[in-house]
């Protein structure tokens, strides 16, 4: 035991300057942002937002657009309108519910 405490006494002195050292250095905590700041931020960002969702937004429908696309969600609605039929929907109970999870009807 007298060995292990003598290890331990050791290591801590060789520490000792290393944990001192990363105490003088830790940087200070900010003070959180004004208000003012955040809108401000938030001012000077607006342009590249509106930049990126415009952008997003004609990619977006440009992908709509394509015939292929077009096909595909057709298959998923006429898929997801038997699949309710197998279920034991109506054809009406069916219908009413592939059409209303239709995104592009909202």
């Amino acid at each position: 035991m007298g060995r292990k405490l003598a290890g331990l006494a050791l290591l801590a002195f060789i520490l000792a300057p290393a944990v001192a050292r990363a105490e003088e250095s830790e940087v200070p905590a900010q003070p959180p942002a004004a208000p003012q700041d955040v809108h401000q931020a938030m001012q000077q960002a607006r342009p590249a937002i509106k930049e990126m969702i415009t952008t997003t937004l004609d990619d977006l429908l440009a992908y709509m657009a394509r015939p292929e696309t077009t096909d595909q969600m057709a298959a998923f609605v006429r898929n997801y309108y038997d699949a309710l039929i197998k279920k034991g929907f109506t054809e009406e109970q069916a219908l009413q519910i592939a059409t209303s999870a239709n995104p592009l009807s909202r």
